[in-house]
């Protein structure tokens, strides 16, 4: 549940949208997940990261469409309003990628880790128990005679 909180929180954490909770908790009637962990993840995007983060769905967009991408960006509304088809199609293009395919290639990385681990704890647990293999036992006494 924790490792498919994740992997829904960066689902909609990569979606350049506002209120991605939001999207985070519309998905609860469809599936299980750790809704809270989810929530925290989507915070991956953040006023901080959604320059970088955009960006590089935007070059991710346009190396999958085998476009050149712009040149000479200028940081004005005018220049993004003249180019703005040609910004947002390699993002949303970009933005499908990440948030399908690297959303769930992380679920499935944290799951598969988790349960490594926890075979793991379940060996150790086991060895544990065996006979013979509990440091902590005390010696068998033998019974005393008496006189």
């Amino acid at each position: 549940m924790i490792t498919r909180g994740i992997g829904v929180g960066l689902f909609w954490g990569f979606i350049p949208m506002p209120f991605q909770m939001a999207g985070v908790m519309a998905t609860t009637p469809f599936l299980r997940f750790n809704a809270p962990i989810a929530l925290l993840t989507v915070w991956l995007s953040n006023p901080f990261t959604y320059g970088p983060l955009w960006y590089l769905e935007y070059i991710t967009g346009n190396l999958i469409l085998g476009r050149e991408g712009l040149q000479g960006i200028e940081l004005t509304m005018e220049w993004f309003k003249a180019h703005w088809d040609d910004i947002v199609v390699p993002l949303y293009v970009g933005t499908a990628f990440y948030s399908i395919v690297v959303s769930y290639l992380v679920y499935l990385l944290l799951n598969w880790l988790w349960v490594r681990s926890a075979h793991h704890e379940w060996h150790i647990i086991r060895r544990r128990q065996k006979p013979g293999n509990r440091p902590n036992n005390p010696p068998k006494e033998e019974p005393h005679a008496h006189p």
